[in-house]
């Protein structure tokens, strides 16, 4: 699903995520449970407003299962910006920033939502402060702090910077 997700194939995503829930409920797999309706949250929210608050709905309700767990690390730093994410596609700006925890991945976060609102000179200089809290296993967030690098430097029409920015970014997504 998070392929399908990441291709902007909504209904695929939604497919697939409910399925993979399915078989993690059947199995009893709370990871593969939480981390589909994470995924599912975050497809909802690029759905609109209301698709934004079904997810928010959802992500409420799996913050309550995860009393007296801790998830996979792979799992927690998803988790960690999830809601802000949910919130940001609402248009919930101020509730979306309030609601991160200061975890490494709050920079990517608060770039998107700089970039949104029209300020691609500050989301330029949030990567930049954030580019050392997100360290060298992150190569998800690295990846998508590349590519929107490459939208902010593109908004402020430097071409060169956010071509260079983008390739950096498939360059690291790119499997050995």
């Amino acid at each position: 699903g998070w392929a399908y997700y990441q291709w902007d194939d909504l209904p695929s995503a939604s497919a697939y995520l409910a399925r993979a829930e399915s078989v993690a409920r059947s199995w009893g797999d709370r990871t593969g449970k939480v981390a589909a309706a994470v995924l599912q949250a975050l497809v909802l929210s690029a759905d609109g407003p209301e698709g934004a608050a079904k997810g928010l709905r959802l992500l409420r309700a799996v913050r309550t299962d995860l009393r007296g767990w801790t998830p996979p690390v792979y799992l927690t730093t998803l988790l960690a910006t999830a809601e802000s994410r949910v919130l940001a596609a609402r248009g919930d700006f101020d509730d979306a920033l309030g609601s991160l925890d200061g975890s490494p991945e709050d920079s990517l976060v608060r770039a998107r939502m700089l970039l949104a609102r029209g300020a691609p000179a500050d989301a330029l200089a949030e990567l930049e402060a954030g580019a050392e809290r997100l360290g060298g296993d992150g190569v998800r967030a690295r990846v998508e702090a590349g590519v929107l690098e490459a939208v902010a430097r593109h908004e402020l029409n430097d071409a060169i910077g956010a071509d260079v920015a983008f390739r950096n970014a498939l360059t690291l997504a790119a499997p050995n």
